[in-house]
């Protein structure tokens, strides 16, 4: 099956991580996406403005590289992250 987009919340600044700290990576705000496709949201990608994606992962509602409260996205739907890191390894 095709890859299909069902939400693109965006960084709100031009720098979509704050300075890394103890081998963590902080996202700054993400606005959120009011105007959902709708579909079943199972990975996620970070793009640059020009499309290309830089970190690619898993969407689940435990266990996944982001989680959601549900994978569910009706048409219409705002989709919001309130948070998002990502750690480095030691």
């Amino acid at each position: 099956a095709a890859n299909v987009v069902v939400a693109t919340p965006e960084f709100t600044q031009s720098s979509a991580f704050a300075a890394a700290s103890a081998g963590v990576l902080t996202a700054n705000a993400i606005t959120s996406e009011a105007t959902a496709v709708g579909g079943s949201a199972n990975w996620f990608s970070f793009c640059k403005s020009t499309g290309q994606r830089v970190v690619d992962g898993s969407v689940g509602t435990s266990d996944a590289d982001l989680i959601l409260n549900s994978q569910s996205i009706a048409t219409g739907a705002s989709v919001a992250i309130s948070a998002f890191t990502i750690t480095f390894a030691a």
